[in-house]
């Protein structure tokens, strides 16, 4: 049954084959339907190269000119016109063949180099550094793409390891393009800044001289230090958890601030970390999914397991139950922090 579906223009190619002979049989003798049979070429063509698309040209065009060796009885003339039509039409089907092949590679090459973009881009975040592991999980909503304005980093600092996750406003090239800045720039200066909110300034910077003025975005900067603290700087990003176990804390601001971009002025939050916690981070495509009656999805929902699961299954779980849902509208970022 994989092989029939795999191959579903071949086996209707091959149905219509037969439905067509068998009609021609079925008829009388002085009339014919194999000018029918220039279809099955075009068929092929739609999932093999040019050379079963010739065969299966050769096949219906022999039929076509022996009249079905010898069965039809028709005008030779009216056999010249429908020989020289299925050779059109085979000759035509070679070139879809041929061109969709040539479009198929190109396609291939255009996927390659956008995955090649993606681990440019947002490539994987270390395992562990220090007292602290890390997982990622990254999602585009647009199905022909594998990157989009969500992104997030991870380096190594004199001053701890240091992480932003965030989301571009808008979307398409302009998103890829800004969130590739913002990366640049944090894996510059996150090492040469010795304070997170000295860091939060040059990136604002960055972000409001970028050509599009209107441009900004939600993130959250976070540094980790070795004796287990936190510090937390959110611009108007979603709300990071902290699980305890099963038992979950939203880390809310101490007063909530515009986005990079914007003159942000966050607060500097610090939180003091014990071994198994985990900080979860997100962007907006996990608490802006809708059920389909239309109404939000509760977080707790989603992130059920989190604290609890191993951190790969925590992850694909919380992706697993928003495709559940349904088709995602919007790229979805997570990096899930643990303390060793």
């Amino acid at each position: 049954m994989s092989w029939i579906r795999q191959h579903r223009f071949t086996v209707l190619a091959a149905i219509f084959l037969v439905a067509v002979l068998a009609a021609d049989l079925l008829l009388e003798r002085d009339q014919s339907v194999l000018s029918l049979l220039v279809l099955p070429p075009f068929l092929v063509a739609l999932e093999w190269d040019w050379r079963p698309t010739a065969v299966t040209a050769a096949l219906v065009v022999l039929v076509t000119a022996t009249n079905l060796f010898g069965y039809d009885r028709v005008p030779s003339t009216v056999v010249a016109l429908r020989v020289a039509g299925m050779v059109f039409g085979s000759l035509c089907a070679i070139y879809v063949s041929v061109e969709r092949v040539r479009r198929d590679e190109v396609l291939a090459q255009s996927r390659a180099a956008v995955a090649a973009a993606q681990r440019a881009i947002i490539p994987d975040v270390p395992e562990r550094l220090g007292h602290y592991g890390f997982t990622s999980l990254y999602r585009s909503a647009a199905q022909e793409s594998l990157v989009g304005g969500d992104f997030f980093k991870v380096v190594r600092s004199p001053w701890g390891t240091r992480f932003i996750l965030g989301d571009v406003e808008g979307k398409g090239l302009a998103a890829v393009s800004m969130s590739a800045l913002v990366l640049g720039c944090f894996r510059e200066w996150a090492p040469r800044m010795a304070s997170v909110e000295e860091l939060v300034a040059m990136l604002d910077e960055r972000v409001h001289d970028y050509e599009e003025r209107s441009a900004f975005v939600t993130a959250v900067v976070g540094s980790l230090d070795d004796d287990r603290s936190l510090e937390l700087a959110n611009c108007g990003h979603a709300f990071p958890l902290l699980f305890r176990g099963a038992d979950a804390t939203t880390l809310v601001p101490e007063h909530t601030t515009l986005p990079l971009g914007l003159g942000p002025k966050p607060s500097y939050d610090r939180y003091e970390l014990q071994s198994g916690d985990r900080l979860f981070l997100y962007t907006d495509g996990l608490i802006e999914t809708r059920t389909p009656t239309g109404g939000w999805v509760a977080l707790e929902e989603i992130v059920d397991g989190v604290g609890v699961d191993s951190a790969e299954t925590a992850l694909a779980g919380v992706a697993a139950r928003l495709v559940a849902l349904g088709v995602p509208k919007d790229d979805l970022a997570m990096l899930l922090v643990e303390v060793a």
